[in-house]
């Protein structure tokens, strides 16, 4: 008995790890369209990291999960729950559009619009979608670099279901998860639960000074009844509580400043009613975002309490109509988003817009040259802001599967994308000015074969949303903004072996005064070898590269860092894991002048009932 669920597990976790990239073009996304579909429908390169990569990796934030990813480079200011940024292909935070089930995260009161990252917990995560390029013409302003859409665990076991977990790490650090769900015939409910405590460390170099913890607690809900066989009405909740203590910018005590810290809840509701009805798929779906924060931090001008709330509330109806070879969807949209800031006891700033769109994207498959397919994708959306300028955005999409080639495909996709000024980048516009969603005009072009690809990419973004320093104020600026390269990728398994490699080459990371773009790195690579063992035993090893990479003028690039990665599925439902992440003890620094961890084992428990 045991012999065969040692080998059902080790043919799970292969297929799981998919390295074949034509078992995996079948997956079911949703980022691509808004609406549940085959990866293979998309010209673009969809990447996805499942529950599995989660757990055998040892990934604790979303953060580390994708620093692992082709094109993606990851920053951190300090330790665990400190500001978390992503730089895609080159562009920023503020222009990646991060999604919970498909719930918008990116807040109104950010200084850029972009998410808060560090808060976000993986406990209950059942698939990362990351989509590169060509976001803003489904899914309007924020995606003008590309979406990362979380979708978390649905309840689909029939009866009543459960697991617990239990993890503890370096930096006294603990963690403890549950999660319960019961589904029959016409409902299902699922109830996820985690908390997170860390001691931490130094959030300012060096790392041994004055810790700076941080707490998280976390609750996801999902409910669902079907009305009918077709006909499905869905409500998921998902609730943060976290509070981060940091090293103020201006704080005397420098990395010993015990004071400054951020309390922060995030709460997200979404409302969706599926009905499909012949070749038609229908959905309507009311999400709303709410994130509160409070930053307190003391420097030699005294104290000060900044005091932030951010709501965005999104009406959507989405169609699609599928027929043999293709779909037609199109939607329309309506999203309201307000913002307020408010300074110790100052007069607040508050800024609100609105914001209607329609989109439509149409897929079409026919057959090809020398015995091939050809496979094109065309959407277009227009965005209707009543406080800033309309907006159009669009993709034009190509891909061949090549019959002389079995496997062979070539592909490429141009865009323009566009991205709306947030509600405090609104209220703190230059004194004068007046703001308008800026452009991001670029295109990618590549090839896959198997486990491979390769492709390279060009953006050009034309007055780009920035900060003012010497004026102090959010102005479009002058000129534009370029990033390109070249990403490049391999996927494969051997047997019980496997590996995956992937790197990314930065050609060109110009500002729009011709100057390098900081905080981008060169060149990245990374590399994950491993084998599943007979005895139920995963073993792996990872290697994460990152070149050359400057911030005013300082080098926080050029190190290597390795992971070494252990998973025992002792029983179908019982596993135990241990991570080594940094085993050779690097010092180095992802953003000037903030600390690292140096070498750490986490050790976690899973038991399902």
């Amino acid at each position: 008995m045991q012999r065969k669920i040692t080998l059902s597990l080790l043919a799970l976790s292969l297929l799981s790890h998919g390295l074949s990239a034509e078992e995996k073009m079948d997956d079911i996304v949703v980022t691509s369209s808004q609406l549940p579909q085959k990866r293979s429908m998309s010209t673009s390169l969809i990447d996805v990291i499942d529950a599995d990569e989660i757990r055998e990796k040892g990934y604790q934030t979303l953060g580390e999960a994708l620093s692992h990813q082709n094109g993606i480079d990851v920053t951190t200011n300090g330790g665990f729950g400190k500001v978390t940024s992503l730089f895609l292909r080159g562009m920023g935070t503020d222009r990646i559009l991060v999604l919970l089930d498909g719930v918008p995260l990116n807040s109104p009161t950010s200084t850029d619009g972009q998410a808060f990252l560090e808060h976000i917990t993986l406990d209950n995560v059942e698939r990362i979608e990351i989509l590169k390029g060509g976001g803003s013409a489904i899914w309007g302003s924020d995606a003008s670099a590309g979406v990362i859409n979380i979708i978390t665990k649905n309840a689909n076991k029939q009866g009543f279901h459960g697991s617990v977990g239990l993890s503890a790490a370096s930096y006294d650090t603990q963690k403890g998860t549950l999660s319960l769900s019961y589904v029959n015939d016409r409902y299902g409910a699922l109830l996820n639960l985690s908390g997170y405590k860390s001691t931490g460390y130094s959030a300012k170099a060096p790392v041994t000074a004055e810790a700076d913890g941080y707490n998280n607690t976390s609750a996801t809900g999902k409910l669902f009844f079907n009305i009918a066989e077709a006909q499905r009405v869905t409500l998921s909740y998902t609730h943060i509580k976290a509070f981060s203590e940091y090293d103020g910018s201006f704080s005397t005590k420098g990395a010993d400043d015990d004071t400054a810290h951020v309390d922060m809840r995030q709460d997200d509701y979404a409302l969706a009613y599926d009905i499909h009805y012949g070749a038609w798929t229908h959905r309507l779906k009311f999400a709303h975002s709410r994130n509160k924060r409070a930053d307190f931090s003391t420097s030699s001008y005294g104290n000060a309490l900044v005091s932030y709330k951010g709501t965005v509330n999104d009406f959507s109806l989405l169609s699609r109509y599928s027929y043999s070879t293709g779909a037609l969807s199109f939607g329309v949209e309506k999203e309201k988003i307000e913002g307020f800031q408010q300074y110790n006891t100052s007069s607040p700033l508050e800024k609100k817009f609105d914001n209607k769109a329609l989109f439509a994207l149409w897929q079409h498959r026919f057959s090809g040259i020398l015995g091939g397919e050809t496979q094109i994708e065309a959407s277009l959306r227009r965005d209707f802001f009543d406080a800033f300028d309309d907006a159009t955005s669009y993709k034009l999409g190509f891909l061949h599967r090549h019959g002389a080639v079995k496997g062979l495909e070539s592909f490429a996709n141009l865009y323009r994308n566009t991205k709306a000024p947030n509600a405090y980048q609104f209220a703190n516009a230059l004194s004068g000015t007046t703001l308008h969603p800026d452009t991001t005009d670029g295109f990618d072009i590549g090839l896959r074969y198997g486990g491979l690809s390769i492709d390279y990419f060009q953006n050009k973004i034309k007055d780009p949303l920035r900060y003012d320093f010497s004026n102090y104020g959010y102005i479009n600026a002058d000129g534009k903004e370029k990033t390109a390269g070249i990403e490049a990728g391999y996927k494969q398994s051997f047997g019980s072996s496997f590996i995956s490699a992937n790197y990314t080459l930065l050609t060109q990371y110009e500002a729009p005064d011709g100057s390098d773009l900081p905080k981008r790195a060169k060149s990245l690579l990374n590399l994950d070898i491993g084998h599943y063992f007979d005895s139920g035993v995963m073993l792996s090893l990872q290697m994460h590269y990152v070149g050359d990479r400057k911030e005013g003028g300082h080098q926080t690039g050029k190190y290597t860092l390795f992971d070494l990665h252990y998973t025992h599925y002792v029983e179908s439902n019982f596993d135990i894991g241990v991570h080594l992440k940094n085993l050779f003890d690097k010092t180095y620094q992802t953003t000037y002048g903030y600390a690292t961890p140096g070498r750490t084992v986490l050790i976690d428990f899973r038991k399902d009932f």
